[in-house]
C-alpha cells in the first residue's frame, strides 16, 4: 500500500474534491492553468474517512490512504518557459510540452506589472504580430500568434521585433498559450508558458552638432561590445 502520497501540482487540481452527490464517482477537477504537461501522472484511489457531513453537490475534504492504482493521467499542453528574442533578429518561440497540435495560439501581453496571470496586463501590440482588427459591433480581436503548420507544433513564428510597441522601456512581456482558442476570446488564454525578454537598445532621438563632438549614448537590455550602429539617411 502506498500512504498519504504528495499530489501532482497542478493547479487549481486537488484530488481530495468530490462532486457528485456522495456516490464517489465523480471527481471535479476543473480547468489546469499550471503545472507540467506530462504523459504518465498516476491515478490513486483510497477508500477515505468522510470528514465532514456528506452533504450533496459540495465539495468534501477526505483524509485518506491511497491503496489503489487506477491507472495513468495524461495532461497535454505546453510547458513553461522563459524565452528571449533579439530585436532586429527574426524571433521564433520555441515551447515545449505533450500532444501540442496544429490549433493552439499564443498571445503575448504587457508584463509592466509583472504579471504571472493571463486575464492580467494589455495586449502587446508588435507590428510584427500584425494589426488588430475589429469585429462587427466594434469589439477588438486578439492580436494571436499562430503554431508553425508543421508537427511537433512547438514553433511560432513572431517575425522581427523592431522595438518595444509603445516606444517606451519594457523589454519583459507574459507569453499565454491556447489549446484551440476561438480567435478574439481571451478568457481561453489562460496558460502562462513563460515571460518573453526583448533584448536590444531603447528607440530614441539623438542630435548633435557639426563642429562638435559627437556622442550616442544607447540604453537597452543585453547589450554588449559586438554591438554596432550605422547611420543612414531617410
Amino acid at each position: 500500500a502506498e500512504a498519504n502520497l504528495s499530489t501532482a501540482d497542478l493547479s487549481p487540481l486537488s484530488s481530495e474534491r468530490r462532486q457528485d452527490g456522495g456516490v464517489g464517482t465523480e471527481f471535479v477537477l476543473g480547468v489546469v492553468k499550471s503545472g507540467v504537461a506530462h504523459a504518465s501522472y498516476k491515478i490513486c484511489w483510497g477508500a477515505g474517512q468522510d470528514a465532514s457531513d456528506g452533504s450533496a453537490y459540495t465539495y468534501v475534504e477526505y483524509d485518506f490512504d491511497c491503496t489503489l492504482d487506477l491507472g495513468t493521467f495524461s495532461l497535454y499542453g505546453a510547458n513553461y518557459g522563459d524565452m528571449t528574442c533579439t530585436l532586429g533578429i527574426e524571433c521564433q518561440l520555441v515551447l515545449t510540452g505533450v500532444s501540442l497540435a496544429s490549433s493552439n495560439r499564443l498571445v503575448i501581453l504587457d508584463d509592466s506589472e509583472d504579471a504571472t496571470e493571463c486575464f492580467l496586463g494589455d495586449l502587446a501590440e508588435f507590428s510584427t504580430l500584425g494589426e488588430l482588427t475589429t469585429r462587427t459591433g466594434g469589439e477588438p480581436a486578439l492580436s494571436t500568434l499562430e503554431v508553425d503548420a508543421s508537427s511537433p507544433y512547438t514553433t511560432y513564428t513572431m517575425g522581427i521585433p523592431d522595438g518595444v510597441p509603445d516606444g517606451g522601456e519594457r523589454s519583459s512581456y507574459l507569453v499565454c498559450w491556447a489549446h484551440d482558442a476561438t480567435l478574439w476570446v481571451r478568457s481561453q488564454y489562460v496558460v502562462p508558458v513563460g515571460k518573453l525578454t526583448l533584448l536590444g537598445p531603447t528607440k530614441q532621438a539623438v542630435t548633435c552638432d557639426l563642429s562638435e563632438e559627437c556622442t550616442i549614448t544607447l540604453a537597452g537590455l543585453g547589450l554588449s561590445s559586438t554591438n554596432g550602429i550605422m547611420i543612414i539617411p531617410l
